[in-house]
């Protein structure tokens, strides 16, 4: 599953007051995240993504992702097995005159489909029948 957040940071949003966007995500793991800043942005809008309000990336704290023209993306292994899996957009924008609109990208795989991407195999079964004799 791919879901695809519009950020739409109006000019002048102040980094202590950003704008939120709050997502939520399905049932799995996320297996990559990217983020593209348009053209134009000049390195003037930031964003941000928390996961129940703790900030999740980019990982050093009270930093922000910042870009233009460019798309940032990892891979990730993230679980994602409580629900409501709820996210938080941040973004903010030094920018005195124009709005800018990074778009946050998730996948989000089955755990048997994102341990395939990752050449991972579940353990084998390690439970063993109980014969009725051994009872």
């Amino acid at each position: 599953m791919f879901y695809s957040f519009d950020l739409k940071i109006p000019a002048n949003t102040l980094e202590r007051a950003p704008v939120e966007r709050e997502v939520n995500l399905t049932w799995g793991v996320i297996t990559e995240v990217s983020i593209r800043f348009p053209p134009r942005c000049g390195g003037l809008a930031k964003a941000k993504i928390l996961e129940h309000r703790h900030q999740l990336w980019p990982t050093n704290l009270d930093e922000w992702f910042y870009g233009n023209d460019e798309t940032i993306k990892w891979n990730e292994y993230h679980e994602l097995f409580y629900m409501p899996a709820l996210f938080t957009l941040l973004g903010y924008n030094d920018d005195d005159t124009f709005k800018h609109i990074p778009i946050i990208r998730f996948e989000i795989l089955h755990p048997l489909a994102a341990m395939a991407k990752y050449g991972i195999t579940p353990a084998a079964s390690t439970t063993r029948r109980i014969t009725w004799e051994e009872l």
